[in-house]
């Protein structure tokens, strides 16, 4: 065997040894959020992670849920505006700011992929509109008023 046969034996093998790490991490992932019931079928299991998101829905209240994090500039630049939002409009809209690592399981469900992402609700709790991006004060007033918010 020559020596460069040799090296790609060697890379392959590494590179076969990465892959399987990386498959048992994925399926170690899968277990933590799923249990295999008493019949052997696996069954969506609460970690205990209570979604905030849930009972704001029920107020009657439009909402804006705003997935973003700590070290996301555009997200740095909205929490201000959604922190005046808040007080302004403590009873006639819900203001909701979640870090995306803290509830990627309810990042996932409504498909965030990038962000920050501002999600609307309308008073009965129905996604209406959604934004990627930075997103200014004005046209976040702008879209709950449409959604009947008395601003």
């Amino acid at each position: 065997m020559t020596k460069r046969t040799r090296m790609i034996i060697v890379v392959l093998l590494i590179g076969a040894v990465a892959a399987m790490i990386i498959w048992k991490n994925r399926d170690l992932n899968a277990v933590a959020e799923n249990a295999i019931n008493s019949n052997g079928v696996i069954e969506q299991v609460d970690l205990g992670s209570k979604n905030p998101l849930d009972d704001l829905l029920k107020n009657g209240l439009p909402t804006v849920l705003d997935f973003g994090s700590d070290t996301c500039i555009p997200c740095k630049m909205m929490k201000p505006i959604f922190d005046e939002l808040e007080v302004e409009l403590a009873d006639n809209a819900n203001i909701l700011i979640l870090n995306i690592s803290e509830y990627s399981t309810l990042a996932d469900k409504y498909e965030v992929r990038v962000i920050p992402t501002q999600i609307f609700f309308d008073s009965e709790g129905k996604q209406y509109w959604r934004h990627e991006g930075f997103l200014a004060k004005e046209d976040i007033m702008k879209k709950l008023e449409e959604s009947g918010a008395e601003l």
